[in-house]
């Protein structure tokens, strides 16, 4: 699946969804945008995007904020 390059934390999403993120000290997850906030973020390694898409989406600024994003190209099935 094609992503988008990285984009740095001062530019948002234009659409809420699931990105992968790089956040300090915890390194390349994934995490959902709601047009105002991300979530806290998950951190496994085999964890899919689609897989993510499932996941709890717990929203707050957070301990460890998102230091730049990337999406995906083309939307998931």
């Amino acid at each position: 699946m094609k992503r988008t390059p990285w984009f740095p934390a001062d530019i948002n999403p234009v659409r809420a969804g699931v990105y992968r993120v790089q956040k300090a000290a915890l390194g390349e997850g994934w995490a959902h945008w709601n047009g105002k906030t991300w979530s806290h973020g998950y951190y496994r390694a085999e964890l899919t995007a689609e897989a993510a898409i499932t996941l709890e989406r717990r929203h707050n600024a957070g301990a460890h904020p998102v230091l730049s994003w990337r999406g995906l190209t083309e939307e998931t099935k």
